[in-house]
């Protein structure tokens, strides 16, 4: 039984790929050229696959995933030895990032929760509902 699901849109990085197509398509020769509909090809298919991030908890486990389910994760809800909440750097970016914390997944804003594991490793999962997320995984 889901106990929390937040789906967080990524508005910054849909910004800035529909920025860099208009570019594209505006600099362009003619918008039939090959190199424009293989560099739209790619940045559309970055923009489905990094669309949003969608967190789950159940009884048993955390889930997220970015856009249609893409990069799955998964972490037992027994293997967490403490969890935070935590401001991301500016500069560490959107997607998945390895940062001095920790594996971040993120698409939008800078509040996260810290997710420590048993074995030592840290997870951070960037999000706009820090306190349901963290009530949800049974801290508050």
């Amino acid at each position: 039984m889901t106990r929390y699901k937040h789906t967080q849109i990524s508005t910054p990085i849909l910004l800035v790929l529909a920025a860099v197509m208009g570019t594209l398509l505006w600099t362009a020769q003619t918008p039939f050229e090959n190199h424009v509909w293989i560099a739209l090809f790619f940045l559309v298919l970055v923009a489905v696959l990094f669309s949003s991030l969608t967190i789950k908890v159940d009884d048993q486990s955390v889930v997220w995933y970015f856009g249609p389910r893409f990069w799955k994760k998964k972490i037992a809800l027994s293997d967490i030895k403490a969890v935070a909440a935590v401001a991301t750097k500016w500069y560490w970016g959107y997607g998945i990032r390895l940062t001095p914390e920790g594996w971040l997944y993120t698409v939008s804003g800078l509040s996260a929760v810290k997710v420590e594991l048993h074995s030592g490793q840290v997870v951070l999962l960037g999000s706009t509902d820090v306190n349901g997320l963290m009530n949800a995984l049974g801290h508050s």
